[in-house]
């Protein structure tokens, strides 16, 4: 006669399987449990300490920390350029620009031309009205060389009556300079016969392949009777020794 199949007894050898089966990938797991967090741990702090060094202790060369999205340790006199992307900014001190005696600092439109207020640069305006420079401003130029920077200024069609681009050496710095004349213009953009400025734009090669630029401007006058290039030049010679040029 055949044996009766147990429903019942089956079903708790099942459950009981199971159990024991549980049991031993309970002890498994907690066999494995602690080097596993040691390891997550060690991982976790390896990140840490790589995000401390990178963020708060590494900086390369010339470059300038930044903590909470603000650049630290930034003298008065520096020039100081974003060379790396608007999403992943990198600061770097490209020079150092000391006051030009005769010259008096305009601080509020330095700052106004970035909107990056990591970005330093210096502008000056004359303390006397008939200077042939009637201002000089200071800034670093991201990602182009002197000759580049020079070349696609004098290109965009601002300009009149151009020069350049030159290259020079001028007391201690090799310059690539332009020069060009721009007609003033009324309220309504329309242009005001034999009216208008110059500018001197003079790049110095810097690092990481970008430049530092001295622009210099004149007073508004007659287009006729604006300050020559060499004339700008000879300016140019004594804010020179003002600058310093990180290399």
């Amino acid at each position: 006669m055949a044996k009766k199949y147990d429903v019942r007894a089956a079903q708790a050898r099942r459950r009981k399987a199971a159990a024991a089966q549980a049991q031993k990938e309970k002890e498994t797991w907690m066999k494995i449990r602690k080097p596993l967090l040691i390891t997550v741990a060690a991982i976790a702090a390896v990140a840490l300490i790589w995000w401390v060094v990178v963020t708060f202790i590494y900086v390369p060369a010339n470059g300038v920390r930044v903590i909470g999205g603000s650049t630290t340790g930034v003298q008065d006199n520096w020039i100081v350029t974003n060379l790396g992307t608007t999403n992943n900014p990198q600061y770097f001190h490209m020079a150092d620009f000391d006051a030009p005696e005769g010259y008096t600092e305009d601080k509020d439109y330095a700052s106004s031309i970035y909107s990056d207020s990591n970005i330093q640069t210096r502008y000056f305006t004359a303390d006397d009205e008939n200077a042939v420079a009637k201002s000089v401003y200071v800034a670093g130029v991201a990602n182009y060389t002197a000759q580049a920077m020079a070349e696609r200024l004098l290109s965009y069609g601002y300009f009149t009556d151009t020069e350049g681009p030159t290259t020079q050496t001028i007391g201690d710095y090799t310059v690539v300079w332009g020069y060009g004349k721009m007609q003033s213009t009324d309220d309504e953009g329309n242009y005001i016969d034999n009216q208008g400025t110059c500018t001197l734009y003079a790049y110095i090669d810097g690092i990481r392949d970008s430049s530092v630029v001295v622009t210099l401007n004149s007073a508004a006058g007659a287009l006729d009777q604006l300050p020559t290039s060499a004339q700008m030049l000879t300016e140019l010679e004594k804010f020179l020794p003002y600058l310093t040029v990180t290399k």
